[in-house]
């Protein structure tokens, strides 16, 4: 209230290479922020179709700002002119979960239904079957230092080979600590981190083996 901000919900933060923080707020669209003129609604809210925006990805090789919504896709938007250049979605890929680029420059995309990988360049959208006859939601996606994917879903763990193609799905009975994945976040000697739903796992990459660490371990919570 005490801004233009018109939502409290906030759901994401990115800053472009100008300073410029953008906003996502669950209802009350999107949003930048400088310190000059505060926060103010995006120029071209009305071309993303939704006030529901979700998540935020940026690649400061383009310029350009991801945005996920639900209920209607995923847009790119030009960071200095503040326009929406492209709007994607689909009945089945409506729900946007989770946006990230990875170092060539592509953009995954996590939704309801699976994941996806969006080449701007070649202007070409790469749906990831996960499972045959089942949709998996996805929470985050992550690209380990030897180009692999690693994807968070409610059901597991799953790698993907970027030259294979293969996908492994890592589960509790492989020792993950909860199917239910968060996050995932690598370190400098060699260990995946996953925050689950019940209690934080570090996998090996070498090894593929997993130690887990719980709230009697010093965790402020198992969740």
């Amino acid at each position: 209230e005490n801004s233009k901000l018109s939502n409290n919900s906030i759901m994401s933060l990115v800053l472009d290479k100008r300073g410029t923080l953008w906003v996502a707020t669950y209802l009350g669209g999107l949003f930048t922020y400088t310190p000059e003129r505060g926060a103010r609604q995006f120029l071209d809210q009305k071309s993303l179709e939704t006030d529901k925006t979700y998540n935020l990805a940026y690649s400061p090789e383009d310029d350009v700002i991801y945005v996920g919504t639900h209920g209607n896709g995923f847009a790119m938007i030009d960071a200095k002119q503040e326009k929406v250049t492209k709007t994607w979605h689909d009945d089945e890929y409506r729900w946007i979960s989770y946006l990230s680029t990875d170092s060539s420059g592509l953009l995954w995309i996590g939704t309801y239904n699976g994941a996806m990988a969006y080449d701007r360049r070649a202007d070409k959208l790469t749906p990831y079957e996960i499972e045959k006859d089942k949709s998996i939601r996805v929470n985050s996606i992550y690209e380990s230092k030897d180009g692999n994917i690693w994807i968070g879903t409610g059901e597991g763990l799953i790698c993907i080979d970027r030259v294979s193609k293969e996908q492994v799905m890592f589960t509790e009975s492989d020792g993950l600590s909860s199917n239910s994945v968060s996050s995932i976040l690598e370190d400098n000697d060699g260990h995946l981190w996953i925050s689950t739903l019940n209690g934080l796992s570090r996998l090996h990459l070498e090894t593929r083996t997993f130690k887990n660490f719980y709230q009697y371990d010093g965790l402020q919570e198992n969740e």
